[in-house]
């Protein structure tokens, strides 16, 4: 439903996507102070409560992903600025910081998220994405063989750009792209 908020393109839908947003925010600072109320201070002054980011799972569970992905649609520049985080520099993201995943699935979901955003202006830095053809490591045992960042930017780029090769070829793709690069801000 989320998703389909932002799909919709209406404005006035972005005080209910934030509403949302805001709501699981303020459970995330009640069960702060719950837990400074039932913990004494330590002999130091210091209270044994966890770091904000463990208890924000809430804030960056998928529903709320997908709010904020919405908002980004809806033109919220702060949550295409989260996904740009995501996507150039994902271990500074707060995804990384409540969900400790790879950099690798920050990005692949970050280019997804982009795709469904349609922002032109992130047209570029998607496209640099076209260079990854590197298949990642393997860093954590349930994963699979992973496809390249370059197959997830090529996707996205697909979506976004006028006429795009009708292809998978990354050669193509980054040669199209020397061509075209121009027409995007």
């Amino acid at each position: 439903a989320n998703l389909e908020a932002g799909t919709s393109g209406d404005p006035t839908l972005i005080p209910a996507l934030e509403g949302f947003l805001q709501a699981r925010s303020n459970t995330v600072e009640r069960t702060i102070a719950d837990l400074i109320r039932a913990y004494p201070t330590e002999e130091e002054g210091r209270r044994s409560v966890p770091p904000r980011e463990a208890l924000m799972s809430g804030e960056y569970d998928a529903v709320a992903q997908n709010a904020r992905t919405a908002l980004a649609k809806l033109g919220v520049k702060r949550y295409l600025d989260e996904i740009l985080v995501e996507l150039m520099n994902p271990t500074n993201s707060m995804v990384f910081r409540v969900w400790h995943t790879g950099g690798y699935r920050i990005q692949v979901q970050a280019l997804k998220k982009l795709a469904y955003v349609n922002d032109r202006s992130t047209v570029k830095l998607v496209a640099k994405f076209l260079h990854a053809t590197e298949s990642p490591n393997l860093t954590e045992p349930s994963d699979v063989a992973r496809s390249p960042l370059a197959a997830y930017a090529l996707a996205a780029l697909r979506v976004m750009v006028d006429n795009p090769p009708a292809t998978n070829d990354f050669k193509l793709w980054q040669h199209w792209w020397e061509q075209n690069k121009d027409k995007y801000p």
